[in-house]
């Protein structure tokens, strides 16, 4: 399956979602990761698509502080350290 080939390659999903019933969005994307056992980080529009990609790519952002574990399921607010 697709799930597999992601597994099998290490896949780490990174989602930002914002608008309208964006908890609702981000709640299913977890859910789906989870039952999937996919590697996922979810963002809210509350994080800049900036510091997502620096945490995607393990650098640091300015003075900010942020979690990068790799729990399937995580929500990450807008600070981060990796």
């Amino acid at each position: 399956t697709f799930a597999e080939k992601l597994r099998m390659h290490k896949v780490v999903i990174f989602v930002r979602r914002g608008g309208p019933n964006y908890q609702g969005g981000l709640r299913k994307f977890k859910e789906a990761a989870s039952r999937l056992d996919i590697p996922i980080h979810v963002f809210g529009p509350e994080t800049h698509m900036t510091s997502i990609v620096g945490a995607a790519l393990g650098v640091k952002a300015n003075s900010r502080s942020f979690s990068c574990a790799s729990h399937n399921g995580t929500v990450f607010v807008d600070s981060w350290t990796c």
